[in-house]
Order: C-alpha cells, then sequence, then structure tokens
C-alpha cells in the first residue's frame, strides 16, 4: 500500500507545469489588474490606421495620427520626425475589460483635413496580453503593442 502511494507521489510529481509564469494569472505573483496594465503607451500600425494612444493614471488620455503619412498597407512611418496628422484629448473609463473613451478636443496639423470629434463616447472590450492590447468593437478587433 505505501509502496503504491508512493509510487503515484512520483508520477503525479512529473506530470503538468507547476511554474505559474502568466502576468495574468490571478494566483500568480506577477499579477497586475488591468487599469495599471492599461497605462502607458500603445502603438497601432496596420493597412487602417497608423496611431498611438497614450494613458494616464488620472484618466486622461491622448491619441496621436499618422494615418496621413502612409502612402500603402503596413507603410513604415517615422512617428519621430513626422508630427502627427490630428492629434485627439480626452478621458477614459475601464470598467472591468470595457474600456469607453470619451474625446474633448482635436488638434489638426495645418495643411491636413480637419476632423469632427466623435459624437458619442467609443465603447470596447480590451484584454492585455504581455506587450499586446487587443480592443474588440462592433466594427471589428485590433490590435495595439506597447512602446
Amino acid at each position: 500500500m505505501i509502496r503504491a502511494l508512493l509510487l503515484s507521489m512520483v508520477l503525479l510529481a512529473g506530470c503538468g507545469e507547476l511554474k505559474r509564469d502568466n502576468p495574468l494569472d490571478p494566483r500568480s505573483s506577477h499579477f497586475v489588474d488591468l487599469p495599471q496594465l492599461l497605462i502607458g503607451s500603445w502603438a497601432r500600425n496596420d493597412q487602417e490606421r497608423n496611431e498611438v494612444f497614450f494613458f494616464k493614471e488620472d484618466g486622461a488620455m491622448q491619441l496621436l495620427d499618422f494615418t496621413c503619412y502612409q502612402r500603402g498597407p503596413g507603410d513604415v512611418v517615422d512617428r519621430q520626425t513626422n508630427p502627427p496628422c490630428h492629434t485627439l484629448f480626452g478621458n477614459y473609463f475601464l470598467d472591468g475589460d470595457q474600456l469607453t473613451l470619451s474625446f474633448t478636443e482635436v488638434h489638426t496639423l495645418p495643411g491636413q483635413d480637419p476632423i469632427q470629434l466623435p459624437r458619442t463616447d467609443q465603447v470596447s472590450h480590451i484584454s492585455i496580453r504581455r506587450e499586446t492590447l487587443t480592443t474588440v468593437e462592433e466594427d471589428g478587433t485590433r490590435s495595439y503593442t506597447r512602446l
């Protein structure tokens, strides 16, 4: 009986990976809640947009739009030397995984077509996995990379 118990303990100890290194695992010592993970800079450069979001601890947010420099899908834009085409300011609110963006002000680079502030708040569901912020909106899913 004791031999069978010892043998089963040895077999169970060798099964599976017991290391908990998932940064989103609530039982991991590395766990950080979603609001803290969101703070910082997030960039998107795909066929549709080239933009950078800044989320601050106080709920303020800024969006820099560099899309006017894109000449084709995935075109690389030097964000260090080119000023943003449009800069939007506002606030964000995070309730669980629901992110609400409220834009309050927009600045347009001279020579660019002005844009209007969104009339309603933009709401999306988000997740953050390692260095990727994923937003799920009514019109699709988008990915941003932490800068």
